[in-house]
């Protein structure tokens, strides 16, 4: 999402995580800071992608979906 502040970003944002974090994986990334060489070829952004998950798994910071 790219917009000015005070459009709602962080709030949308945060609703659709409440209504959807019941039924699957929310995983909070974002691409602020990454290197515009990422932005080069499909390869690049598909591996910076798959670091930014990697670290989410990494550091605990994804809520599972509790099996039933």
């Amino acid at each position: 999402m790219n917009r000015a502040r005070q459009y709602g970003k962080t709030t949308t944002l945060s609703l659709l995580k409440e209504s959807l974090e019941d039924e699957y994986t929310i995983f909070s990334i974002s691409f602020e800071g990454i290197w515009t060489v990422v932005y080069e070829s499909d390869e690049a952004l598909a591996y910076a992608f798959l670091c930014l998950l990697n670290d989410c798994l990494t550091y605990n910071e994804v809520k599972h979906v509790s099996e039933p």
